[in-house]
């Protein structure tokens, strides 16, 4: 079964206790991605790692990229850390990422306590990877190589990749608060999407599918609620909503403050028309769009 490392990045800020709960509801809301994908996995955890196993690649990546909290994930092979035989599996992993005529770099990271340093791996291996591989014509560049061969140690173990994935980062959905978002166009998606980021559950006030439908693949249990005859304040008290969130845009130009006692959020009043329309456009495929980790 492929091997698929996740990192995540802020919740490993937090003390031990906040970010156990923090990786409790990660790794929840992975099973959830999978489960709404129909798809099986298998997971275990470290501190600043997730390992999932799964039955093919492609799929799982697509399900892991609309799962709030992870900053990036890879398809790895596994190793033990013993030096000798970790420099052998990075040869044999290299031949199938390295072309003829290309030059390549290994980059290492260490965990642990071990008989070597990062430098040594990235030395010994790139020697190994060399010697099997100098037929095909390769070469070692460490400044700007055209392949990447990354090894990861983590004490007894070790995980050689080339590339990552990104994620949507932020914090994991439901870690946080509870948010009413009205949703009167479009664009209101992204600044539910922008605070579904942040961790917090939203329950999407429209009164068309069609606007909500951009998010329901980022959040499997999604809601949607409507006035039918109560303000959007007393809504929000019965949903036990934590903050309203609205879209608004660069010129100021988009929906009004809704009338409730609850803080109102405007989260795309720092984002111009095009970067709003480009994240719409990515959000919808369930892409995450770049703003930041």
């Amino acid at each position: 079964m492929p091997l698929i490392i996740v990192r995540y990045g802020e919740i490993g800020l937090k003390s031990r206790g906040v970010r156990r709960r923090f990786e409790d509801v990660l790794l929840h809301n992975i099973h959830e991605a999978f489960l709404a994908a129909k798809l099986e996995c298998l997971t275990e955890r470290e501190r600043g790692r997730i390992y999932v196993r799964v039955s093919a690649f492609k799929p799982a990546a697509k399900a892991l990229q609309r799962v709030f909290g992870i900053v990036s994930f890879s398809e790895v092979v596994e190793s033990t850390s013993e030096l000798a035989e970790l420099c052998d599996n990075a040869a044999e992993f290299a031949t199938g990422v390295i072309k003829k005529g290309e030059s390549f770099a290994v980059r290492a990271t260490r965990t642990g306590s071990h008989p070597y340093t990062s430098m040594d791996v990235g030395r010994e291996a790139g020697s190994s990877i060399y010697e099997s591989m100098k037929y095909r014509g390769i070469k070692v560049n460490l400044t700007d190589p055209d392949r990447v061969i990354r090894i990861e140690v983590r004490e007894r173990r070790a995980y050689l990749f080339s590339d990552a994935v990104r994620g949507p980062g932020g914090l994991p959905l439901g870690s946080q608060g509870k948010v009413l978002a009205v949703l009167e166009r479009k664009i209101d998606a992204v600044a539910a999407w922008l605070m579904m980021r942040r961790g917090c559950k939203a329950v999407l006030l429209c009164d068309s599918e069609g606007v909500a439908k951009p998010l329901k693949v980022w959040d499997p249990n999604l809601r949607t609620a409507k006035l039918e005859g109560d303000s959007i304040g007393a809504l929000a008290g019965k949903m036990r909503c934590d903050a309203v969130i609205s879209g608004t845009l660069a010129d100021g130009v988009g929906s009004p403050k809704p009338e409730c006692d609850l803080p109102t959020i405007f989260p795309l009043v720092g984002l111009s028309r095009v970067e709003i329309a480009s994240a719409l456009a990515l959000i919808s495929k369930g892409v995450p769009p770049r703003f930041g980790n």
